[in-house]
C-alpha cells in the first residue's frame, strides 16, 4: 500500500534538482555562520574578561586533567564564573619545568638581602626579555639579593592559530583551537598593556607560555639564585594567581598581614638626567676633592653638548690633545689623570652598533667619559633593609646592555660572561639547533654558507623594512652577501671551508609568510627554518615549535652558524645572533648590521 505523499514532499518533486542543491549549501553556510558567530562571542566574552589588573588563571585551573574513561586530558579555564571546557584531545606531556619544593627554594634564597622585584615588560618579545633579564641579573646580585623573574611570557603569533575570515563580505570570523589546547590567548592591548587598537585583532593578540621554555633555568641557577614570582607567591603562601597578567609586581599583595617589607624605587630615580653606574666606589680616592680644573671641563663640554654629555674615550683623548692638555706618549694612565681633574670619570661599557641601543650586542665593548657630577651608584643608592625591593617600571629601551655603566672593566667582563654563558635556550632547542646547522650544512654542499635575518612584519607596520617589495628586499641582502665574500677574502676558518660561490644555499630567518614571496626565495636558494624541519624534529621538540617566539630561537641559532651574517640594526635578534657568533670566536669581519 502506497503511502500519501505530504504537501511538503510533493513540493519539493516538482523543485528542479539545482535549485534545492542551492538550498541545501545556503542552509550549509548559514549554519556555519551561526555556529562561528557563538564562538565568536564567546571569544569576547572570555577575553573581556582579562583586564590589565587580572590575574593569571589559577595554577589548578591550566593544569590538562585526565579523564580516565577516555585516557585523554582535557584543560578547565575560569572565566567569568562560567567553566569552558575544551577540546578533548591527546596531550604532550608536561614542560619539565624543574619545580623546586618548597625546601629546595628556601634554601635557594637563604644568606641573600632579600628579593629584587620588576615590573617585567612582558609584552615586548622573547629577545628584548632576555635583555632585561641580563640587565636584571646584575641589578640583582650588586644588591646581594634574590632576583624573582615572571613566571610566563608571551609568544606573538602561533604557526598554526591564523585567522579565518569565514564570510568577508560580513567581515566575520572565526580562529582555530589547535594552539589554543597548549596556551592561554590574550590581548596585548587589554590583558598585557601593550600594543593599541588595530583594524585587525589578531595582529594585538599574544600566548602566555611558561617562562622555562625559553630559559634554561637550572643553567640560570647555577650562576646566581633565580625563582619565579609563582614559587614566590608558594614561599609567601599565597595563591600564585596573585601574579598579574601584565608581568607588574602585584603590590596589593603587601598589604596582607605579616606579609615581607616592600619598597618601591621610583621609575624617574633609576636613571631620569643622570649617569646610572654599577657603584662608585672605584671613584672614591684620595683625589676626589681636588679642585676641578674648569679649563679641561669646559673643553670636554663644549664637544659633548648638554644633551648627550657623554664621550667616547677616543674622542676625549683627542680633544686633550688638540688642546695641548695630551702628547701621545703619555698613555692612557695620564689620560685619565687628566680627565679625573677636569671632574669627569671613565666607565666602560658597549658600543651603540650603528648608534642606536636596538641591537642590546656585547661584542663591541667600549669605553666613555661622564661628567663625575651627573654619576649614581645603583649599589650606594638602593642598599637598604628591606624585604622586598621593586624598581617600578620600563628601564630597558634606548639603554645599554645591562641598563647601566660599569665603572671598571673587570666588571664589564664579568657582565659579558654573564650573557655569553649562562642565559642560554633549554637543552632540547640547543640540540635541535645543532642538527639543523648540520642539515644546511650538508644542503651547502658541505662547505661554508651565509645567512641573514630579513624582518618582514611588524617592521613593514613601522617602515622600518628596508623594501616593501621582498624581491627588492632579498636582492638587498644578496648585495650585502657580496660585500661580505669580500670581507672574508684571506679568513682563514677553522673548518677549513672556503668562501661559499654565488650558486651556494644560503638560510634566510624570516617572519615572512607570503607563499609566493617564499617560493621565490627557494628558487634563488634561499634556505627556511621550516626547509630543514623534519617530523622526527616537530615530534621531538613536541609543541612549543608551535610558537613563533620558540622557533625564533632556533632560527637565532642556525643564522649565528654561518660563515657570514647580516642582519638589521633596529631588530634585537640580531644582536642575539652576534653574542652567540661571539662565543663561535667569529669576529666583526663575519658580519654586517644596518
Amino acid at each position: 500500500m502506497l503511502m500519501p505523499s505530504s504537501p511538503t514532499l510533493t513540493l519539493m518533486r516538482k523543485l528542479p534538482r539545482y535549485p534545492i542543491r542551492f538550498l541545501m549549501m545556503g542552509l550549509l553556510v548559514a549554519s556555519v555562520f551561526l555556529l562561528n558567530l557563538t564562538r565568536l562571542v564567546g571569544y569576547h566574552r572570555e577575553h573581556k574578561a582579562y583586564t590589565l589588573n587580572s590575574r593569571v588563571p589559577r595554577t589548578l585551573d591550566l593544569l590538562p586533567k585526565l579523564d580516565a574513561r577516555k585516557g585523554l586530558l582535557t584543560t578547565k579555564f575560569e572565566s567569568n564564573n562560567e567553566e569552558r571546557l575544551k577540546l578533548d584531545v591527546p596531550r604532550p606531556p608536561a614542560v619539565d619545568s624543574d619545580k623546586l619544593s618548597l625546601e629546595q627554594l628556601r634554601e635557594l634564597v637563604a644568606g641573600k638581602n632579600g628579593y629584587y622585584v620588576r615590573d617585567w615588560s612582558v609584552g615586548l618579545g622573547w629577545n628584548n626579555m632576555k635583555y632585561i633579564i641580563e640587565a636584571a641579573l646584575i641589578q640583582a646580585k650588586l644588591l646581594n639579593r634574590v632576583l624573582v623573574l615572571p613566571s610566563y611570557l608571551y609568544a606573538r603569533n602561533c604557526e598554526y592559530d591564523k585567522w579565518v575570515y569565514l564570510l568577508p563580505i560580513l567581515d566575520l570570523s572565526g580562529v582555530s583551537d589547535v594552539c589554543s589546547q597548549y596556551a592561554l590567548w590574550v590581548s596585548r592591548e587589554n590583558s598585557v598593556g601593550w600594543g593599541e587598537p588595530r583594524e585587525e585583532p589578531e595582529r594585538n593578540m599574544a600566548w602566555q607560555l611558561p617562562i622555562e621554555i625559553m630559559i634554561d633555568l637550572p643553567k640560570l641557577r647555577s650562576y646566581y639564585p633565580v625563582i619565579l614570582t609563582s614559587e614566590f607567591m608558594k614561599l609567601h603562601g599565597l595563591d600564585p594567581s596573585n601574579e598579574l597578567l601584565t608581568g607588574h609586581w602585584n603590590q596589593d599583595i603587601h598589604k596582607h598581614p605579616n606579609m615581607a617589607s616592600f619598597y618601591v624605587i621610583p621609575n624617574y630615580l633609576f636613571d631620569d638626567d643622570i649617569f646610572r653606574v654599577d657603584t662608585i666606589q672605584p671613584f672614591l680616592s684620595d683625589g676626589e676633592s681636588a679642585e676641578i680644573e674648569t679649563e679641561v671641563d669646559l673643553v670636554l663640554r663644549e664637544v659633548a653638548g648638554e644633551e648627550k654629555n657623554s664621550l667616547s674615550w677616543d674622542t676625549a683623548v683627542q680633544v686633550l690633545r688638540d688642546n695641548g692638555y695630551y702628547y701621545d706618549d703619555d698613555g692612557d694612565e695620564m689620560a685619565e689623570k687628566i680627565i679625573n681633574r677636569g671632574g669627569w670619570v671613565v666607565t666602560y661599557t658597549y658600543e651603540a652598533l650603528g648608534g642606536i641601543e636596538f641591537a642590546k650586542s656585547v661584542v663591541s665593548s667600549s669605553r666613555e667619559i661622564v661628567p663625575r657630577g651627573r654619576v649614581r651608584g645603583w649599589v650606594e643608592d638602593f642598599t637598604m633593609d628591606v624585604d622586598v625591593l621593586l624598581l617600578e617600571g620600563e628601564v630597558h629601551l634606548e639603554r645599554k646592555p645591562g641598563s647601566l655603566r660599569f665603572t671598571t672593566s673587570a666588571a664589564r667582563n664579568s657582565f659579558t660572561h654573564l650573557v655569553l654563558s649562562y642565559i642560554r635556550p633549554t637543552q632540547p632547542l640547543l640540540d635541535l639547533s645543532e642538527r639543523l646547522v648540520r642539515r644546511m650544512t650538508g644542503l651547502a654542499g658541505n662547505t661554508g654558507w651565509f645567512s641573514a635575518h630579513i624582518r618582514r612584519g611588524d617592521f613593514m607596520n613601522e617602515e622600518w623594512v628596508k623594501d616593501e617589495s621582498f624581491e627588492n628586499h632579498l636582492n638587498y641582502v644578496k648585495q650585502i652577501f657580496d660585500q661580505g665574500r669580500e670581507m672574508l677574502a684571506g679568513h682563514v676558518f677553522s673548518s677549513g671551508s672556503g668562501i661559499p660561490s654565488t650558486n651556494v644555499p644560503y638560510f634566510i630567518a624570516t617572519d615572512e609568510r607570503n607563499k609566493d614571496n617564499l617560493e621565490y626565495m627557494r628558487q634563488d636558494g634561499g634556505i627556511t627554518i621550516h626547509d630543514l624541519l623534519t617530523i622526527e624534529d616537530r615530534r621531538e621538540a613536541d609543541w612549543p615549535l608551535f610558537f613563533t617566539d620558540v622557533l625564533g630561537i632556533v632560527e637565532q641559532r642556525v643564522a649565528a652558524s654561518s660563515m657570514f651574517f647580516y642582519g638589521q640594526l633596529m631588530s634585537s635578534l640580531a644582536g642575539g645572533v652576534l653574542n652567540i657568533r661571539m662565543t663561535m670566536g667569529l669576529g666583526s669581519n663575519t658580519w654586517v648590521l644596518d
